[in-house]
């Protein structure tokens, strides 16, 4: 939640804040009048962005209760074995007809709690969790919400790396298309990952 936090202290700044970092993943802020006012705080207040508050610290996020019945939200940023973290909270969650993300597999390999959790606790179903590529190829449907409420979530939870996809496919046409093209050994492509191993971190394939 760092970006969030910055953002916030810049926008506090502007309107005539003063603004401090505290640990873990917080901002103390002096107010001034007319801000106070509109948000309803004391003179001091401290502000949490983590999953972790700062003493006396107001949460300050993502709320799922701010949804309206059918809206899609996604998120981008995943947990992994080292480092443990969510874009939205339990209530998006709750209610989510469907949640949808790239790779079941990357779910387990890299330990994203986020999504386990719910899981495990029933706040979802695992019939609920989909696959994108299986949407896509139609060997699954997700059906609207019923009587209209509810919201889909799509959790990028895994890199799809499209943008790198689409400029190859480009190059490799045009490198063809002169008939300069050398082959290259596939050895010089591959990554030696036992440090990443070692430090408990399994990136997907």
């Amino acid at each position: 939640m760092g970006a969030l936090r910055d953002f916030v202290s810049e926008v506090l700044e502007m309107e005539g804040s003063a603004v401090e970092a505290v640990e873990p993943d917080g901002l103390e802020a002096l107010a001034p009048e007319p801000l106070r006012k509109v948000m309803g705080w004391p003179e001091l207040v401290r502000l949490g962005f983590g999953a972790e508050l700062p003493a006396g610290a107001t949460a300050v996020g993502f709320e799922g209760d701010w949804l309206e019945d059918g809206q899609l939200v996604v998120s981008i940023a995943n947990s992994d074995v080292t480092n443990k973290r969510s874009e939205v909270d339990r209530r998006t969650y709750e209610r989510a007809g469907a949640v949808i993300i790239n790779d079941w597999e990357s779910v387990i390999d890299n330990d994203q709690t986020e999504l386990l959790e719910p899981l495990e606790r029933g706040v979802i179903r695992k019939d609920q969790i989909h696959e994108l590529g299986d949407l896509l190829i139609g060997k699954t449907r997700i059906a609207p919400p019923a009587g209209g409420e509810g919201i889909v979530y799509y959790k990028n939870n895994s890199g799809l790396a499209i943008q790198f996809a689409v400029a190859g496919g480009i190059l490799y046409r045009r490198a063809i298309a002169e008939g300069n093209n050398k082959t290259i050994p596939t050895e010089w492509l591959g990554s030696d990952l036992s440090a990443y191993y070692k430090a408990g971190f399994r990136p997907s394939p």
